[in-house]
């Protein structure tokens, strides 16, 4: 009997909350956050997706009792360079794990858990120029994402830009243990200004990084598209 395809996501979706609440005005009001340890680490080793641990950490511990922690297997202050929980998970990264199965989003009304883009699109209401809400910048940078986790590249990492001013950075192994390979630019046409990819290029010398364009093939940028 033939076995049926392996899937990446066996474990139950991991529950986000929103990040801030309705009105929402722009897909950039729709990010997330995550506060159970566990989800952040599933999000990091599975899915390849870091985001960004805004809360704080307590730092009473001295070297021998993180030592010792690191040693008892427990997730010390150490594993948490840059913060604590809650993890952020951008408008972006959202979609994409939505569109995969990875992520639940709890929605305000206490009752609705939305399981996939389609059921966003749905609990946001939103009106036929649903193009406003969804920018074709937007809809670039979840199509490039999608394509940086899929094959071939199913093994890089992605995580928030900080200060390279990119859409995104790629990782060729766990942030925690590289520096990042490339500085990514999501665009919604397939053409760049020279001044903005001069500028990009003279970034990618200075840090070392390749500097990698991409935009969305195909398609008439809706939102279905995802």
């Amino acid at each position: 009997m033939e076995q049926p395809p392996a899937t990446l996501n066996p474990a139950p979706a991991i529950r986000v909350v929103p990040a801030r609440a309705p009105p929402y005005r722009a897909a950039a009001d729709l990010g997330g956050l995550v506060w159970d340890p566990r989800a952040v680490l599933t999000l990091r080793s599975t899915w390849r997706v870091p985001g960004t641990l805004i809360g704080t950490v307590r730092r009473d511990r001295g070297k021998a009792g993180k030592g010792a922690a690191a040693a008892a297997g427990e997730m010390g202050d150490g594993m948490l360079p840059d913060g604590g929980l809650p993890l952020y998970l951008g408008p972006a990264e959202v979609v994409y794990l939505l569109s995969q199965g990875a992520i639940t989003l709890a929605w305000h009304d206490g009752t609705t858990e939305i399981s996939s883009p389609a059921s966003l699109l749905a609990a946001l209401a939103l009106p036929q120029n649903s193009r406003n809400f969804f920018a074709p910048s937007f809809r670039a940078e979840v199509a490039v994402l999608s394509s940086l986790h899929g094959e071939p590249l199913r093994e890089m990492y992605t995580a928030h830009p900080g200060g390279y001013g990119c859409t995104m950075l790629a990782y060729q192994d766990d942030p925690m243990t590289c520096h990042a390979a490339a500085t990514v630019h999501a665009v919604a046409e397939p053409s760049v200004d020279l001044r903005e990819w001069v500028a990009a290029a003279r970034v990618g010398s200075a840090t070392q990084k390749r500097v990698v364009y991409g935009a969305p093939a195909g398609g008439d940028g809706e939102v279905g598209d995802w």
